[in-house]
C-alpha cells in the first residue's frame, strides 16, 4: 500500500530525493567528529576483551582482566582485524568503526524494508532520517557498545522473516536464521525474544499460516534454537550460557518497590526523550489537532495492515522492558527502526507541511551534531572527565617492570586500564589480582586490598582512582598526590 501524499502542489522537498540522501549521509559523517574522542562509558570493555583475545589467542572465549566475560565474541571478531589494519593503538577507533558501520547498515535495511512495504523511496529515506535522529545521532549510533551490531542482526532477522512471508523466498528465511544466530554471538539471547514475539505477531496476522508450518521453516528454527546450546557446550565450554540466563533473570528481580514504581512511570518518558525532536513535534502537531478536530487532520489509516503489525511488534516487545525492574532504554535499540517507521508514518499522514517542518528540525539537529562533535564533546572531556591516557602513561612510568593488576570495573578504571594495556603491548594485559602475589601494583577504586598501601591517587571527573602497592613495589619514594 502506497502512503498517500497530499494533493496540494508538491514542494521541491518531495521531488529531489538527493536532498534526503544528502542529509542522511551528513548524519553518518557527523559520527566522524567523535571517532577519536577518549573513552565514553563502558566502551573500554570491548577493547580490553579484544586485546586479551589477541594476547591469549582465544577465539571462542572472551575475558576481562583475565576472567571469563561470559559474552560471545562476534563484536571482538570484527574489532580485531580492523585493529590489526590500523594499529592496536587505535583499537578504540576500530571498535567505533564497527558500531558506526552497524548503524549505517541498519539504516539501509530500514530503507529497503520501508520501501518494500510502501513503495515510496522518499518516505523510506525520511524514515531512515528519523532513525538517525535523537539518541542514535548523538550517542547510540557511534559509541563502541555491542548494542548497534546486535540491533542490526535482530532487525535484519525480523525484516527477512517478514519479507519471506510476503514473497515466499526461502533464501530470506535462511538469512533470518543466520542473522538471529549472529545476534546471539554478538551479545545475548534476548535477540531470540525479539524475534519470537515477532513470529507470534506475524503468525496471528498472516493469512498464510501454512507458511509457518512448512518443514523447512520448522527445521531452520529448531537449528537456530539449538545453536546456543551447541555453542555453549562445544565451543565456549560453558563460558557463556549460564551467565546469560542469570543476566536475564536478574533483570526481573524486584529489589526496591519505590524505585520500581518510579521506573515504570518514567520509562515511557525516557523513551519519548530519546526520540526528540521528532517525538516532540508529533505530540505538538497531533495531540491538539486531534482533540480540537481541526479540518485537514488525517488520522492514520487503521486499515493499513502493515502499519498495525509494526505497532504490535513494537508494543509487545517494549512491554517486558517497561515492566522489568532492571532495564535501560538502550536495550530497546533493536526496536528503534520500528519506532522510526511508526513516527514517520504518523508524520507523513499529517501532510507535507508537517513533514517539511520535521525535516528541517532533523537537519538542524545534524548541524548541531557537527558542532557538538567538534566543540562541545571535546570541551566536556577536557574539563570534566580527566585524561585517561595521561594517567595510564604516569602509571606505566611508575610501575616500571613490576606486575600490575586491577580490581575495579568502574568506567574510569576500565578506560585507564585499556589505555595501559595498549601502551604495554605486547606484554601481558592487566589481570585480576590473586591474594598471594608478593609484590606489584593494583589499580582500584576502593583502597582496601589486603596488605597494600596507597602509592598514588588520581582524580578523574568525580571519581578517585588509586594505585596501590605491595612488597618491594612500595620501595620507590613517590609522594602521594592528586593527579
Amino acid at each position: 500500500m502506497n502512503i498517500p501524499i497530499s494533493q496540494d502542489k508538491e514542494p521541491v522537498l518531495y521531488k529531489k530525493s538527493i536532498i534526503f540522501w544528502g542529509w542522511l549521509i551528513a548524519a553518518q559523517l557527523s559520527f566522524l567528529t567523535t571517532l577519536f574522542l577518549p573513552y565514553q562509558g563502558e566502551e573500554a570493555v570491548y577493547t580490553l576483551t579484544s586485546i586479551e583475545m589477541l594476547f591469549n589467542k582465544s577465539i571462542f572465549v572472551s575475558t576481562l582482566y583475565g576472567e571469563n566475560y561470559a559474552r560471545p565474541p562476534l563484536f571482538n571478531w570484527l574489532i580485531v582485524p580492523i585493529a590489526n589494519l590500523i594499529g592496536w593503538d587505535q583499537v578504540l577507533v576500530a571498535s567505533r568503526l564497527v558500531t558506526m558501520l552497524s548503524t549505517l547498515a541498519t539504516g539501509f535495511v530500514l530503507i529497503a524494508f520501508a520501501n518494500k512495504l510502501y513503495k515510496n523511496t522518499i518516505f523510506s529515506i525520511f524514515v531512515a532520517l528519523i532513525f538517525m535522529s535523537g539518541d542514535v545521532l548523538f550517542r547510540r549510533g557511534w559509541l563502541a557498545y555491542a548494542d548497534p551490531l546486535f540491533s542490526f542482526y535482530v532487525f535484519s532477522a525480523i525484516v527477512c522473516l517478514w519479507i519471506y512471508i510476503k514473497e515466499r523466498r526461502p533464501i530470506l528465511l535462511l538469512l533470518a536464521g543466520i542473522s538471529l544466530i549472529a545476534s546471539f554471538l554478538t551479545k545475548a539471547l534476548t535477540g531470540y525474544v525479539f524475534y519470537g514475539i515477532t513470529v507470534a505477531v506475524l503468525f496471528f496476522r498472516s493469512k498464510e499460516k501454512k507458511l509457518f508450518l512448512k518443514p523447512y521453516f520448522i527445521l531452520l528454527h529448531v537449528v537456530v534454537l539449538v545453536f546456543p546450546l551447541f555453542w555453549n557446550h562445544y565451543l565456549s565450554q560453558g563460558a557463556d550460557g549460564g551467565a546469560m540466563i542469570r543476566d536475564i533473570i536478574t533483570k526481573f528481580n524486584l529489589i526496591n518497590l519505590k524505585q520500581y514504581v518510579c521506573k515504570v512511570i518514567f520509562y515511557p518518558a525516557d523513551t519519548f526523550f530519546r526520540w526528540l525532536p521528532i517525538s516532540g513535534l508529533l505530540a505538538y502537531f497531533g495531540i491538539p489537532e486531534y482533540y480540537k478536530k481541526k479540518k485537514g487532520v488525517q488520522i492514520p489509516n487503521l486499515k493499513d495492515h502493515d502499519f498495525i503489525t509494526v505497532i504490535l511488534i513494537f508494543a509487545l516487545n517494549y512491554l517486558p522492558y517497561w515492566m522489568a525492574p532492571e532495564t535501560h532504554v538502550r536495550y530497546l535499540l533493536p526496536l528503534y527502526p520500528f519506532v522510526a517507521l511508526i513516527l514517520g508514518h504518523l508524520l507523513w499522514s499529517m501532510g507535507q507541511q508537517k513533514v517539511k517542518i520535521a525535516f528541517y528540525c532533523m537537519a538542524l539537529c545534524i548541524v548541531f551534531r557537527f558542532v557538538a562533535g567538534l566543540c562541545v564533546f571535546p570541551y566536556y572531556e577536557r574539563h570534566f572527565r580527566g585524561d585517561y591516557r595521561m594517567v595510564a602513561r604516569d602509571i606505566l612510568q611508575l610501575i616500571e617492570e613490576q606486575p600490575i593488576y586491577a580490581t575495579t570495573h568502574l568506567t574510569p578504571a576500565l578506560s585507564v586500564v585499556a589505555e595501559l594495556d595498549v601502551l604495554r603491548l605486547p606484554k601481558t594485559p592487566v589481570k585480576q589480582p590473586r591474594d598471594h602475589f608478593d609484590h606489584g601494583f593494583v589499580i582500584t577504586a576502593i583502597p582496601d586490598f589486603p596488605n597494600t598501601k596507597v602509592f598514588k591517587e588520581y582524580r578523574l571527573g568525580n571519581c578517585l582512582l588509586y594505585l596501590l602497592c605491595r612488597g618491594n613495589a612500595c620501595d620507590k619514594a613517590v609522594t602521594q598526590a592528586n593527579f
